[in-house]
């Protein structure tokens, strides 16, 4: 019997990586996408979802958009870029999530992915 292929989203963080982990041990067969958006961060969450991938076998596409990030700091208004400095107090930035996460879906479908998951915590609903 075939396993069933489905792609998560990873940052590079330990929310990701537990989804991704949890759904190998469910004998899915996981792929995963990385958007590099340009953000300072970026660079080291790109190492960290390549190691991901090479101690365990998952196969992930680099998606490098690094324009995306600056593209919503210029045409979002300013509450926007409060966020991007750390407050939390506005949820425009959902805006920006749902956008790469239709990025992410997309690449999914086009893999003919059963299932595309993107793990979040209370705090990034906030």
């Amino acid at each position: 019997m075939e396993k069933e292929t489905v792609v998560v989203a990873l940052s590079g963080g330990i929310d990701s990586t537990a989804l991704a982990l949890d759904l190998k041990q469910q004998g899915k067969n996981v792929r995963g996408i990385f958007l590099n958006v340009g953000q300072l961060s970026s660079p080291r969450q790109e190492m960290a979802v390549k190691t991901l991938s090479l101690k365990h076998n998952i196969p992930v596409e680099i998606a490098n958009l690094p324009g995306w990030a600056n593209m919503f700091y210029t045409i979002v208004a300013p509450p926007y870029r409060a966020i991007i400095e750390g407050s939390d107090d506005d949820a425009r930035v959902v805006m920006g999530s749902r956008a790469s996460a239709l990025i992410m879906a997309s690449y999914a479908h086009s893999i003919e992915a059963s299932a595309f998951y993107h793990a979040a915590t209370v705090e990034d609903s906030k």
